[in-house]
């Protein structure tokens, strides 16, 4: 008997569905669902957005060890978990900036760091650190 280990392999993307704070799924004025894809834990792009991210946290860890005092503050925390995030990010879809400015990284970046909006960044941090979210549906049931 024979087993193909590609079927075990994981998706590149997948969608997550944008909740509200209460952690209820919504949808839009069509009443098309709101989601974003992400790039996941198979795709080139994650692994490259991963290792950057790391490399930063690292170089930070080591000025901490040499005794030197963090320059970081929490508004740069913030930037950076927005940037990391649009750096995943595929697609919003089934909504878009409502003032019509902003488009692609900019709007995706704009939405991780809105304060109002934390839960939207903080459910995306969840979904990208679960990689069940890209695996596929078993054949067997």
């Amino acid at each position: 008997m024979t087993f193909n280990i590609k079927s075990l392999a994981m998706s590149q993307t997948a969608d997550m569905h944008v909740c509200d704070a209460n952690g209820e799924k919504q949808f839009n004025d069509d009443g098309d669902p709101i989601t974003i894809t992400f790039y996941g834990p198979a795709s080139k792009e994650y692994r490259k957005v991963r290792f950057e991210n790391e490399q930063v946290a690292q170089a930070q860890a080591t000025e901490i060890v040499l005794g030197k005092k963090s320059s970081l503050t929490w508004q740069d925390k913030a930037e950076n978990r927005a940037e990391y995030l649009s750096k995943l990010t595929v697609s919003f879809n089934g909504f878009s900036d409502p003032s019509g400015k902003l488009k692609g990284v900019e709007f995706y970046k704009s939405v991780f760091e809105d304060v109002e909006l934390v839960h939207i960044a903080d459910d995306s941090e969840s979904f990208l650190n679960n990689r069940k979210n890209f695996t596929k549906p078993s054949a067997k049931k």
